[in-house]
């Protein structure tokens, strides 16, 4: 027996491990091959930086705005939180905490199918469903987000739940809270879903009610007074996305009360007709389906958790939220975990349990690997995203190149770049995404158009050139080579 149960433990541990590697690697390649984009994290790195040297920080990266300060942007405090680790780990200390904070929600997963009386046999492929899911590859391929923070408390969040432990369930609370002020809105619904669905919501009716109130009430605060204030236009700038449904956050509130048919289309519809992306909505709900949602009947009470989150992407404005892109579907994977766990378990047989979890384990790969090989959208990288494809672990920017050219450039001096480079640069002061060279001193750009975010191809060239030949702009080249060349102010 005890060893059957160290056998357990080393095989789960080693899932675990694997699979640390795995996303950690997802992060670094594509940061060492010059694949993560200033937006976003060029602004976490920039304000890692910062806050490591007890420096405001403030973005300078945004486009079309005025320099703002890192938490008007979004109240995300877990890079302050971290930031002392700058020292030790330097740009890869948020990779390593973000790829560690999965392995946190598997370990608590796995604890749960064994709390349901799962055999270490179903709970381990459980496990691997969770791991491998599309939601996951997508998010660490695209960087660090503080969504992704917040979504692997989940796990942690139920079990306090099914252990009444009203400590773990108040830090769980805050760790996903702190993570962007929008978590507020989700926590609101998850917190009542977790405390029925753990069958513990009698015990702790009062601790879900204040933890409840206190979701709405910090919601309220950070976007309505504190985001504001820092904000140079005094205004909480992430209700633009919802600008189509309202002006303020009492018209869009009004605005889905007064119109409740047409806020339901709009789970499936563009907000713009005729709109023939709005396919990319119908694309994420094939994706959940075939993920597991439609285990969502034995377990109803989830729908409440999943509503905010697709309210959220599906209704807002921009184009790039709506599909299965980037990071902004991470929050999905913990919720259809523990769905299924709950689905299986209510299985009779140990048998039936088997090919329940081999049939979800099989369909989410299969899912997995069609988002990564037929996924057809303007957004999909396959060479940052498919870790799958050698090309995924080459760079088209030669390393040597780079680290040529990064030698002419002063540690201190302003510095404008492209959109992929940012990242690297972050250990100064004042970085700038190109166009918006400010009062860069240095100006170093990618002779390829691989990267032209946030212009087109045609209107990069031009402003390349316009540096290059007029004296009238202040710059000359002061170096080139294959991949770059290097700019310096008159």
């Amino acid at each position: 027996m005890g060893q059957e149960l160290v056998g357990a433990k080393f095989k789960t541990w080693m899932i675990h491990g694997l699979f640390f590697a795995f996303f950690l690697s997802l992060a670094l390649v594509n940061f060492l091959n010059f694949r993560l984009p200033a937006l976003d994290q060029g602004i976490a790195n920039q304000a890692l930086y910062s806050f490591a040297h007890l420096n405001n920080a403030v973005c300078s990266l945004l486009i079309g705005q005025p320099d703002a300060p890192y938490l008007s942007l979004h109240l995300s405090l877990w890079v302050p939180i971290l930031s002392p680790f700058y020292y030790l780990f330097g740009f890869y200390t948020l990779f390593l905490f973000q790829a560690g904070m999965i392995v946190f929600a598997g370990y608590y997963l796995y604890k749960i199918a064994r709390f349901y009386g799962l055999s270490d046999w179903v709970s381990c492929l459980l496990l691997l469903q969770f791991y491998t899911c599309w939601a996951w590859i997508g998010a660490f391929a695209d960087g660090y987000h503080e969504n992704c923070v917040a979504a692997c408390f989940v796990p942690f969040l139920f079990w306090s739940f099914l252990q009444t432990n009203k400590l773990g369930i108040c830090m769980a609370w805050l760790g996903m809270v702190i993570c962007k002020e929008n978590m507020a809105i989700w926590l609101f619904f998850l917190i009542p879903v977790l405390s029925i669905a753990a069958k513990q919501y009698k015990k702790l009716l009062v601790l879900t009610l204040v933890l409840m109130a206190a979701s709405a009430l910090y919601f309220y605060l950070t976007t309505q007074i504190l985001m504001p204030a820092l904000d140079p236009s005094h205004r909480f700038q992430q209700l633009n996305r919802y600008s189509h449904l309202g002006a303020s956050l009492s018209e869009i509130v009004a605005q889905i009360v007064a119109h409740p048919l047409h806020m339901l289309e709009l789970f499936f519809k563009s907000h713009v007709q005729p709109d023939e992306l709005e396919n990319m909505k119908w694309e994420l709900w094939m994706v959940l389906l075939f993920s597991g949602l439609w285990t969502i009947y034995a377990n109803s009470i989830f729908s409440l958790a999943f509503l905010p989150l697709l309210a959220q992407k599906l209704w807002n404005k921009e184009v790039v939220f709506w599909g299965i892109n980037h990071h902004y579907n991470v929050e999905f994977a913990p919720l259809l975990a523990l769905l299924l766990i709950l689905y299986i378990h209510k299985l009779k047989t140990e048998l039936q349990k088997k090919i329940a979890v081999s049939a979800f384990f099989a369909a989410t790969v299969l899912v997995s690997l069609f988002v990564l090989f037929e996924r057809k959208s303007i957004w999909y990288d396959q060479e940052k995203d498919n870790y799958l494809l050698p090309a995924h672990y080459k760079s088209r920017i030669a390393t040597a190149d780079f680290e040529t050219i990064k030698q002419a450039i002063p540690s201190t001096a302003a510095l404008c770049t492209n959109s992929s480079l940012v990242p690297h640069f972050c250990d100064r002061t004042q970085i700038y995404l190109f166009p918006n060279c400010k009062n860069a001193a240095f100006l170093l750009l990618l002779n390829s158009t691989q990267d032209t975010y946030p212009i087109s191809t045609d209107m990069y060239l031009h402003h390349k050139f316009n540096f290059a030949t007029k004296d009238s702009l202040g710059y000359k080249v002061i170096a080139s080579n294959e991949s770059f060349t290097l700019f310096q102010k008159k």
